[in-house]
């Protein structure tokens, strides 16, 4: 888990990804508060990791606006 909001994190190792995929499971990433470096989401897709980012607050966006990044591999 990579909590932004509250700075809890459970780093995305190798240990915690072979659970997620032997679970045939998705591991999803809330990057809502924008609170990570600029190569952070990249580094999360190529774990195949879903990212869930928010368009308001320190983005400027509309209320309750935000989105879902996939990666292609689970889109396909």
């Amino acid at each position: 888990m990579y909590g932004s909001k509250t700075g809890i994190t459970h780093e995305l190792d190798e240990e915690t990804l072979n659970m997620v995929r032997t679970m045939n499971g998705v591991q999803v990433v809330d990057a809502c508060q924008g609170r990570f470096r600029d190569s952070f989401v990249n580094e999360v897709l190529d774990t195949q990791s879903i990212v869930l980012i928010t368009g308001s607050k320190f983005y400027r966006g509309p209320p309750f606006s935000g989105g879902v990044i996939v990666p292609a591999e689970i889109m396909a």
